[in-house]
């Protein structure tokens, strides 16, 4: 009920400004739903060739979500969008509690997604310390997106290390005036605004997000050290982003804050006790010097992200009983829960040139060169062990109130996860565009790249697209990727079993791709054949006596492989009222030992009639197979996902949305590498969400 007084009280509030912006609006009857066929071929993105093109022309297997379309379908979050772009897998992990990482074609099922390369608003979002996204900004919300550009394939021609299976850019909506209040299960409670600013001398923007639930409550489907406990997984969410153009300067500023608690977290469960917590902070100038025959960019940046992670180490209870002489446990024999954990602050400075040289309205050369620093302070442990007295007695006892301390050791020396360390990297790329004919395009292109801690990379890419009777297309793609060697792999100290490699190389990958795309005045389809060819691949292998008494995994370049697979994706305007997104992927030649679907579908269905819209939208998994540890052999069941989402504009400036996810409760799991857990995590239920929006 507070809820719905809340959202009624805010409804009252807000209409105090609805007549003073009569004039302005859309009228009802206006298709404010749809997106026709020849808007979506007209769709220009920048993902593909870092200069505006348009998507059916792109050099690349390029996905594009607009603003409008993931309104309709009721998506929050990146992590949930990329489930219905094909070839595209993300499901949650044990690690942060609720984050989740996304695995492109098959590839690497990891809570950080290292592979993929994600930019918001042309900021690089992977830290150094992972080499991923998603563990430390986890749930990327889409409420201010205009538009998200995804290239599945790699990506390092233009863009360097990381770029490996996939890119993905996020497009912020800009000219947005707009507010939302939404209520849900979970004792869900969102708000967010938005508004811009159009000045002769400043056009600037604002998007601010706070988002809260307190989680569903789940049965104790966990054995922690012989405990079970009932758990949940509730979460916090702080979004901040402001945009300014000052003349040809552009500045960008990104805050953002995620805690998620309780539930498990690195195979740990402490209700109550443990947290997983991240702040990330971007600052952007970009400055636009044009030319009459080209465009010159400068830019800099400065990243700051912290994490703070608590976790249960023991519970208090442990069954059978921990002997403090063969495990980790209290000396003095207390029954205390054990929890600890670790900070880390991680920092990237970066500065470059981006050149685009129309020499003919033809053909268009693009150049640029970045020099970027990374580095991340002191990664202590933080636990609720007396510090003074582990060090110099060799004793593990509480510490006094039970507060967290920093430090840990082992026969007297001092062991931290990270020590501080920094790395420097020089890129510069090189691009060729060129439209042959009326019909024919070619796009060459090559990147190098140099880091002072593994050396140097050189990437190539190339691409040719071909029209044919105006209705198809055909693309014949190829290009190279690495991953570079993330700070977790090449210098971290032993901790959870792992321990570093500091000789570890870069993975690398070339890809070759073929594509048919059709055009229809009520159809657009699109089939694509791919193959991958990897090498250097890193894989953990089980190392003995790094610290005495303990066995670790660690990274190691090991052996090659190959994967090949055909994507499929659809839309379909029946009517002006009724159309239908659509996307399969079948790998022909799935890498080994991964525990992903060989087969994924997705579904969209939306119907609009006046100021009312339908959306019926949903995506499949097929059964995983997979072996433990241990060599058992464990299967996951197959799995539809359904959510459905109603729309209604009541008036010419007000809406309402009622989202409901898991609409048919699947009870379903996805799969997690932590020993215990190998029947998976189990999902939340099904929930709805009720939203309210005034457009100014």
């Amino acid at each position: 009920m507070l809820q719905i007084k809340l959202l009624l009280m805010a409804a009252a509030f807000i209409s105090c400004w609805q007549c003073q912006a009569a004039g302005r609006y859309l009228p009802v009857n206006q298709d404010i739903f749809n997106l026709s066929l020849a808007e979506l071929s007209l769709l220009e993105v920048d993902v593909a060739t870092r200069n505006p093109i348009g998507q059916i022309d792109a050099p690349a297997s390029v996905t594009v979500y607009t603003r409008k379309e993931i309104g309709l379908m009721g998506i929050e979050t990146l992590e949930q969008l990329l489930n219905f772009v094909v070839g595209v897998q993300s499901s949650r992990s044990d690690q942060g509690g609720l984050v989740q990482g996304p695995a492109f074609r098959g590839r690497r099922a990891t809570n950080s997604a290292q592979d993929i390369l994600v930019l918001y608003d042309g900021i690089r979002l992977n830290d150094v310390v992972s080499g991923g996204t998603f563990l430390q900004e986890p749930d990327i919300a889409l409420d201010n997106i205009k538009q998200v550009e995804i290239i599945r394939g790699p990506g390092s021609a233009l863009y360097g290390a990381n770029a490996f299976s996939g890119v993905i850019s996020l497009v912020p909506e800009r000219n947005q005036k707009s507010v939302e209040i939404s209520t849900g299960s979970f004792q869900q409670k969102e708000f967010s605004l938005q508004t811009a600013l159009a000045h002769p001398l400043l056009n600037a923007s604002l998007f601010v997000r706070h988002y809260e639930d307190e989680g569903q409550n789940y049965d104790d489907f966990y054995s922690f050290f012989g405990v079970r406990d009932e758990t949940q997984d509730p979460k916090r969410q702080q979004d901040v982003y402001i945009h300014a153009d000052i003349g040809q300067l552009k500045v960008k500023l990104r805050h953002s804050e995620r805690k998620y608690s309780d539930f498990v977290n690195g195979g740990a469960m402490a209700n109550g006790e443990q947290y997983h917590s991240v702040e990330n902070d971007n600052l952007r100038l970009k400055y636009v010097l044009s030319r009459p025959y080209s465009d010159w960019l400068f830019y800099a940046g400065y990243s700051r992200s912290h994490w703070d992670q608590r976790i249960g180490l023991f519970p208090e209870d442990p069954q059978p009983a921990v002997s403090p002489t063969t495990g980790l446990y209290w000396t003095n024999g207390s029954t205390q829960l054990m929890v600890g954990g670790n900070l880390r602050d991680i920092e990237q400075q970066r500065a470059g040139l981006d050149v685009t040289m129309n020499l003919h309205p033809q053909h268009q050369v693009s150049w640029g060169v970045v020099a970027r620093q990374e580095s991340n302070g002191l990664n202590p442990f933080q636990s609720n062990v007396n510090v003074e007295r582990l060090k110099n007695n060799n004793e593990l006892i509480p510490s006094d109130n039970n507060q967290l301390e920093q430090g840990f050791y082992i026969g007297g020396v001092r062991f931290d996860l990270l020590e501080p360390e920094e790395r420097d990297v020089l890129g510069i790329y090189l691009q060729d565009h060129w439209l042959v004919t009326e019909a024919l395009s070619a796009t060459i292109g090559a990147r190098y790249d140099e880091y002072d801690d593994f050396g140097g990379n050189t990437s190539l890419r190339g691409g040719v697209v071909y029209r044919f009777a105006d209705q198809h297309r055909f693309k014949f793609m190829y290009g190279e990727a690495f991953r570079a060697p993330s700070f977790s792999e090449t210098r971290q100290g032993i901790a959870s079993g792992g321990i570093a490699n500091p000789d570890l190389k870069a993975e690398q990958v070339k890809t070759t791709e073929f594509k048919w795309e059709f055009s229809h005045p009520k159809l657009m389809f699109s089939s694509t054949l791919f193959h991958n060819d990897y090498s250097d691949i890193v894989e953990f292998i089980s190392v003995s006596d790094v610290v005495p008494g303990f066995t670790a995994l660690q990274p190691q370049n090991k052996g090659r492989q190959q994967s090949k697979g055909v994507e499929f994706e659809a839309n379909l305007y029946f009517s002006q009222s009724w159309n239908m997104r659509a996307s399969a992927m079948h790998l022909l030649e799935p890498l080994k030992d991964q525990p992903l679907a060989d087969d994924t579908l997705s579904l969209s269905m939306n119907w609009q009639h006046s100021s009312m819209n339908f959306n019926l939208s949903g995506f499949y998994r097929e059964q995983i197979r997979f072996e433990s540890t241990g060599g058992e052999a464990f299967s996951l069941s197959d799995y539809w996902l359904i959510n459905s989402t109603v729309s209604w504009h009541f008036s010419e400036s007000w809406r309402v949305s009622m989202m409901a996810e898991n609409l048919l409760n699947e009870a379903y799991s996805t799969w997690s590498p932590q020993a215990g857990l190998e029947t998976g995590l189990p999902a939340r239920e099904r929930s709805y969400r009720l939203s309210l929006v005034k457009t100014f």
